[in-house]
């Protein structure tokens, strides 16, 4: 079972409970049937999504280009999420953004207090992010990690593309809270790269 798989299950086992004593609470205070109307209001037209920034362009060979992940929660609080990417490795080379660690790993972000599961292997690129537990998790739009490549060869294009089959909890997911534990990740958007031994300079009039 991959690492980032198991952080899941351990993650969403966390937040059903906190969603199992949330829901007696309600109930006992008469509140439950509100907060879960309110829980399918909110959730209804708002899309969680991962993306890459930017998204194209075109890039000299033997040279770097950073790539951004994006996470939008769509309004939703999170408190986890896994992303895999895939790539060509005859294309693209990650750069190390840590050589102080064994491996090779991409360089995470703030949006969660803990970043575990940071590899890169064989054109496949895997880290999770997880909320402190107790702490709130997060809600909005940023820089989940960025990827450092060097392109290698001419490709036109070079596709860089998120591992997401939708409803499935052993690729990319985004974990948050709608009445109980769920994948909130409807939607990634992927990448594609132009990489040439020569661009051409931009003329001036």
């Amino acid at each position: 079972m991959k690492k980032q798989t198991k952080v899941l299950l351990v993650l969403f086992a966390i937040v059903a409970v906190v969603a199992l004593f949330a829901g007696i609470y309600a109930l006992v205070t008469g509140q439950l049937s509100s907060f879960a109307q309110r829980s399918r209001g909110d959730y209804r037209g708002r899309i969680t999504s991962l993306s890459l920034s930017p998204s194209s362009g075109t890039y000299r060979v033997g040279r770097n280009f950073q790539v951004k992940i994006i996470l939008d929660t769509g309004g939703h609080e999170t408190f986890g999420t896994d992303v895999f990417l895939k790539y060509n490795p005859r294309d693209l080379e990650v750069q190390d953004s840590d050589p102080t660690k064994a491996g090779v790993q991409i360089m995470p972000g703030t949006l969660y207090s803990i970043y575990v599961g940071n590899q890169v292997t064989d054109g496949k690129i895997s880290i999770s992010g997880i909320a402190q537990p107790g702490a709130e998790g997060y809600k909005g739009v940023g820089t989940f990690a960025t990827v450092t490549f060097k392109a290698l060869r001419p490709a036109y294009p070079s596709l860089v593309k998120f591992d997401f089959t939708r409803g499935s909890t052993t690729d990319c997911n985004v974990v948050g809270i709608i009445g109980s534990p769920i994948d909130l990740l409807m939607r990634v958007g992927n990448g594609s790269y132009t990489l040439s031994r020569y661009i051409r300079p931009p003329r001036y009039r």
